[in-house]
């Protein structure tokens, strides 16, 4: 689900009142907890918004984790989106540096799916415009968060980014539809009004789905663990051929990927496919037989 943020002053205040505490982000503790803990973060964005749950998935936000010093000499660490350039989250008593290495700054690689659109640099003076004290060395990393889809009762989607390890809304905004990431074409009034119009019809459609669909999110996931037993990787609700179902992506314990289609009218298993390439590169299927 690429997205587009329209970030509300819910989340800018949470950020600000809300993001300083917890313990010190451990990325291979957090990603085994997500693993796990999906419908849990599926919750904790529900309460947020009103509407239905339409889909869900960990995802990976490249995110600057700079170094920080208050006035009151306390420890910190602020987290800046690497993309978004905006503070996600401040926590107290990591591990950071001393306060000689304060303003200091460290050469970055990051990976090609982690290319940040903004420099340390540029980072560093967005965590100093809103926090009070000193910021200092940083790296190039990642915030592990679930991020869910829910759709208003007009049809619009939004989604919500909640922190994996400590259930923080860090972001909030629009859902990207397919034609966002169409060409766009040179007059700015034409393009305006077939925005517009496009929007109107993306509402539309989308609560066509979610409301032909009859069974819920989780009777959905259910059903797929019932027949692929393991841990949910991801949900969503889509029309497929004008069929409407809920692809939910399942992890096995012996690490194998299984995306179940499921009949969001009858709950009927439709397809297992396991997310295994051949030789040629190609998705393995397993057609269900029932």
């Amino acid at each position: 689900m690429n997205k587009k943020w329209l970030v509300t002053a819910l989340a800018t205040a949470v950020v600000a009142g809300g993001g300083i505490g917890g313990a010190a982000l451990n990325n291979a503790f957090a990603e085994e907890k997500a693993a796990s803990d999906l419908q849990h973060g599926i919750e904790v964005a529900s309460k947020l918004l009103n509407g239905t749950v339409t889909g869900a998935e960990l995802e990976h936000i490249p995110t600057y984790h700079l170094d920080a010093v208050d006035v009151a000499g306390k420890k910190y660490e602020v987290q800046v989106d690497a993309k978004k350039g905006k503070v996600l989250k401040a926590q107290a008593d990591v591990d950071t540096e001393t306060n000689d290495d304060m303003g200091e700054t460290d050469q970055l690689e990051a990976d090609d799916d982690q290319e940040a659109a903004i420099s340390l640099e540029e980072a560093q003076k967005i965590a100093s415009a809103s926090f009070e004290g000193a910021i200092g060395k940083g790296d190039l990393g990642d915030l592990p968060v679930y991020r869910v889809e829910i759709t208003a009762q007009n049809g619009q989607a939004y989604e919500v980014d909640v922190d994996v390890e400590t259930d923080l809304i860090v972001n909030i905004g629009l859902a990207e539809t397919d034609h966002d990431d169409e060409q766009v074409i040179k007059d700015d009034k034409a393009t305006d009004s077939k925005d517009n119009d496009q929007e109107v019809d993306d509402n539309t459609e989308r609560l066509q789905v979610v409301q032909a669909a009859k069974l819920t999110l989780q009777q959905a996931i259910d059903a797929a663990m019932k027949k692929q037993p393991g841990t949910l990787d991801s949900i969503e609700l889509e029309d497929e051929d004008g069929t409407i179902v809920y692809t939910v992506a399942v992890f096995t314990d012996n690490k194998q990927e299984y995306e179940v289609k499921v009949d969001a009218n009858s709950g009927a298993i439709l397809k297992v496919e396991q997310d295994k390439q051949d030789d040629k590169g190609e998705n393995e299927e397993q057609e269900d037989q029932d």
